[in-house]
């Protein structure tokens, strides 16, 4: 994978900062970091795993995509309402506070009803919020346990000739192997959130891929070689 340090410095500064503070804090007193991408994360888990033991994240939600490197049960704090918007609307309405986007999570939206995780600290400015596109709305604090769960991903076996990104994005998304190299040579494939656009880079168990327009995958097992010296995979 590139260097993305490199590639962007003030990246770097920040989540180096986050890592000394959390090593600073760990088992001493509790920490939490602002909300982080699955790139960020990935890139801090890096930076963390040969200095502690143990690398929190939490983003409320099962399964969230926007998390905190957390060891603070209070950090965070779900909050609801009722309105008929989309995404965009949500996320319009928290910016235009003056909120960063790593203030608050995942929305979560579904008949009606919009569930936000935020850091606890920036709870009383989404409090302000009344109103969402035309809607007027009154927020609430919930339990993270009272949103919906979101529906169980659907697995599918894949066989491919080898690990490489271009075999998994082909077997996974239904395209030729050519479309899939296209598709990762003009950036539109991500692995575990961090832009990848090599054909050829290996893709471990566990990862995941994203396709722009799309969707997104996770290689969740391999399950042995066939007959014809394939691998096969469970995603």
């Amino acid at each position: 994978m590139r260097d993305f340090f490199a590639q962007d410095p003030a990246l770097k500064m920040k989540l180096t900062a986050i890592a000394d503070a959390y090593e600073r804090a760990h088992d001493l007193y509790p920490y939490h970091s602002t909300f982080l991408t699955e790139g960020e994360r990935t890139l801090l888990t890096n930076l963390l795993a040969s200095r502690v033991d143990t690398i929190p994240f939490t983003g409320g939600f099962p399964d969230a995509e926007r998390t905190i490197l957390s060891t603070d049960p209070d950090a965070l704090v779900c909050l609801r309402t009722e309105a008929d918007v989309t995404h965009p609307d949500v996320l319009g309405s928290l910016m235009s506070l003056g909120l960063e986007r790593d203030a608050f999570g995942d929305i979560v939206i579904a008949e009606g009803e919009i569930f936000v995780a935020v850091l606890r600290r920036h709870a009383p400015v989404v409090l302000s919020l009344t109103k969402i596109g035309r809607e007027n709305v009154v927020w609430r604090a919930c339990a993270f346990s009272d949103a919906p769960e979101s529906e169980p991903p659907t697995e599918k076996m894949i066989s491919v000739a080898s690990a490489r990104l271009d075999a998994f994005v082909a077997a996974l998304f239904d395209l030729s192997r050519e479309d899939a190299k296209t598709a990762i040579t003009r950036g539109e494939v991500t692995i575990l959130g961090l832009p990848e656009d090599n054909p050829a880079t290996i893709v471990p168990v566990g990862a995941t891929i994203s396709v722009r327009r799309r969707g997104k995958a996770r290689i969740m097992e391999m399950l042995g070689e066939s007959r014809k010296g394939r691998t096969r995979f469970l995603a």
